[in-house]
């Protein structure tokens, strides 16, 4: 199995906002960047 890492920088067609973090632990800080674990389906995609 192999795993591929994809990166882009994208602007959203309009004014969207994702919660800010909690005590769920679904939003992480790498260094000077925000991940955030959500799902597509059953599939976990990191943001």
């Amino acid at each position: 199995m192999s795993l591929a890492v994809i990166e882009q920088d994208v602007r959203p067609t309009g004014p969207y906002r994702l919660p800010s973090a909690g005590r769920d632990g679904v939003l992480r800080r790498d260094g000077e960047a925000l991940a955030r674990l959500l799902h597509d389906g059953a599939q976990p995609v990191v943001v």
